[in-house]
C-alpha cells in the first residue's frame, strides 16, 4: 500500500508523530483482518515492511500536543525502511510493540528522538478506539 505523507498537505516541512503511529497501526490492523478473512492460521509468521521516504529536512512534531514539542529534530536522511517478522496473533496481543518496532528506527533519524513507551501505548489505543 503506497500512501503519501498526509502531513505534506498541511505543513510541508513536518512529520507528525500521531499521524505516523496512526498509519502504521492502521496498516497492521488491515494486515490482520486481511489474513483472518483469508483463513490464515493465527500462528502463521508474517513478514512486514514499511518504508517512509521524503524525510530529509523535515521536522518531527506532535500535531495535537503543543506542550510536548520535539526540539532540534530535523532529519538529514531521506528514507527509513523497517522490516519485522511476527506471528499473526501478535497484531491483537502485541500491537503497541509492533508499532514501536517499526517506527522507533525512523524517529531516531530525528536527532535520535525516542518516544516513551507510554506515549506509543496511548496513541495506538486512541487510534484503535477511534479517538485519533
Amino acid at each position: 500500500m503506497l500512501l503519501s505523507l498526509f502531513e505534506e498537505s498541511k505543513k510541508a516541512d513536518t512529520i507528525w508523530l500521531e499521524t505516523r503511529i496512526s498509519r502504521v497501526t492502521e496498516a497492521l490492523l488491515y494486515c490482520g483482518r486481511l489474513y483472518n478473512r483469508l483463513g490464515v492460521d493465527r500462528l502463521h509468521k508474517v513478514h512486514f515492511s514499511i518504508k517512509h521516504f521524503g524525510l530529509k529536512n523535515k521536522r518531527l512534531e506532535y500535531a495535537n500536543d503543543f506542550s510536548s514539542r520535539v526540539h532540534n529534530n530535523i532529519s538529514f536522511e531521506d528514507e527509513s525502511e523497517t522490516e519485522i517478522e511476527f506471528v499473526l496473533s501478535d497484531i491483537e496481543n502485541n500491537i503497541v510493540n509492533l508499532v514501536k518496532d517499526i517506527l522507533s528506527p525512523m524517529f531516531m533519524l530525528f536527532n535520535f528522538y525516542e518516544l516513551e513507551e507510554n506515549n506509543y501505548e496511548n496513541l495506538v489505543n486512541k487510534f484503535i478506539n477511534g479517538k485519533i
